[in-house]
């Protein structure tokens, strides 16, 4: 049995990536995942991890060390053999837990040395040169090691260096095995939530910029899209319904697929020809399957053309798609797909036998009304298989029925199991988003009211 322990504390966009490189290794043995919680807010864990609460800490020290020292405990109870200590902001290879339960079956205390941090924000790195131990978030050991490690950390012997005090321990004591790097790992550091301990998460002049990723990607390869992804912002703007906005230099893409050949600050206008398809058939392929337009890029963000963005892009998704992998408005009206399809029909958005056909159809299958209701005016979603399949699927459901794809991408969330993290309860509300009126925005307002009291939906 292996035995993962991980002291958090709100942090909570670092703890869903942490259980994306949990969730895919290649390690295939019994496994039991230990958290132990002391945030203001309570972790959200979603691999049937057993989790100990404890009262909240403020004092980063005290707080880390209080929680590994209530697993080490937990873990000692349920008879451990195999332990290894996980950390929240940290990025493990899908071989980590394999490897290490395959060194701990011949020895009591094992990791890997030359340490590697990396300090997402400011995209500095240092490689260590410690070849005489390895970090806590790198070590493994069995029960002799537990129990040290519960003596020395009950009687207050350990500060923040407990991985230097751990080794130092270990000659003579223990059947150790330390082995130079090899890429199991990383430390990346600054990572949203409450700030960390140790090295790594104050990188000083020893340290270097990693101006292009190139280092990060290096180290952790394609996982890099997680901390430094390649962003591209982009529209489509067919007909004369918008205005197309200058944008600041930003050094991100902006890019609009258009039929006209406009010339705004900041965009890269792709004109495309719709050879006689309707112009919003041709601007919702472009929303919606971005994966095929911006196949280099780590996260699209699609903005419909009316609407302006005025907080860098960089910040955007660090805020909102950490640890996520789409992410989009709540409608602020609705929250059930069929009532959207009723106003639809009622306001004559599209063709009432399509909608009828497909609220059916959606019927047939048991996708439940009251499900959730989203906005697709801004749109933020990674390159992921995942998301690549999603858009796919959503495109086939608004090419074989609506156009609206307010009716379909919730079903297709449901159906596909995908999490969407909200962005807010209403996109008006957001002091760095504008949304600007249609040019026919009045006549369809007035019919928007006028079908609302018909059918009694919420304004």
């Amino acid at each position: 049995m292996l035995t993962l322990i991980t002291p958090t504390s709100d942090r909570p966009r670092a703890f869903a990536l942490c259980e994306r490189w949990i969730r895919r290794q290649t390690y295939r043995g019994p496994l039991r995942w230990i958290v132990v919680d002391d945030g203001h807010t309570p972790v959200e864990c979603t691999l049937g991890q057993e989790v100990t609460r404890r009262p909240p800490g403020d004092v980063v020290i005290a707080s880390f060390l209080g929680n590994l020292l209530a697993g080490f405990r937990r873990a000692e109870s349920l008879g451990a053999e195999k332990v290894l200590v996980i950390e929240d902001d940290d990025w493990y290879s899908p071989h980590y837990l394999q490897q290490m339960s395959a060194w701990l079956d011949d020895f009591e205390l094992v990791g890997e040395a030359d340490a590697r941090y990396y300090h997402v924000p400011t995209g500095r790195y240092r490689a260590m040169q410690n070849d005489q131990h390895a970090s806590l978030c790198q070590s493994g050991f069995r029960a002799p090691v537990l129990r040290w490690l519960i003596e020395n950390l009950a009687a207050g012997r350990q500060t923040t260096s407990v991985d230097l005090c751990l080794w130092a321990a270990a000659p003579g004591r223990w059947n150790t095995f330390l082995q130079p790097q090899t890429s199991l790992g990383c430390g990346t550091k600054g990572l949203p939530g409450k700030t960390g301990i140790g090295e790594g998460h104050c990188l000083g002049e020893e340290s270097t910029v990693d101006r292009d990723g190139q280092v990060l990607r290096q180290w952790v390869g394609e996982d890099a899209a997680w901390y430094r992804p390649r962003i591209v912002v982009y529209t489509a703007l067919f007909g004369s319904r918008d205005t197309l906005l200058p944008v600041p230099e930003t050094g991100i893409p902006h890019v609009c697929f258009s039929d006209a050949p406009h010339r705004v600050a900041g965009w890269e206008v792709r004109v495309v020809d719709p050879g006689g398809v309707p112009s919003r058939r041709v601007a919702r392929r472009f929303k919606v399957l971005a994966h095929r337009w911006f196949p280099a890029a780590d996260v699209t963000i699609w903005r419909d053309a009316n609407i302006e963005m005025h907080e860098p892009a960089t910040t955007t998704v660090a805020r909102h798609l950490f640890g996520a992998e789409i992410a989009c408005f709540r409608h602020p009206r609705r929250d059930c797909v069929y009532d959207e399809a009723t106003l639809c029909m009622l306001e004559q958005k599209d063709a009432i036998p399509v909608i009828q056909r497909q609220t059916a159809g959606y019927r047939s299958t048991g996708f439940p009304a009251g499900y959730g209701l989203h906005e697709t005016g801004i749109l933020l979603r990674r390159n992921t298989p995942e998301v690549r399949e999603f858009n796919e699927v959503w495109w086939q459901q608004i090419d074989q029925g609506s156009l609206r794809d307010q009716l379909s991408f919730d079903f297709v969330r449901w159906q596909s199991g995908l999490q969407v993290k909200s962005l807010g309860d209403n996109i008006r509300d957001v002091a760095e988003i504008t949304v600007r009126d249609h040019a026919d925005s009045r006549l369809s307002q007035l019919v928007s009211g006028i079908a609302r009291r018909t059918c009694g939906l919420a304004r």
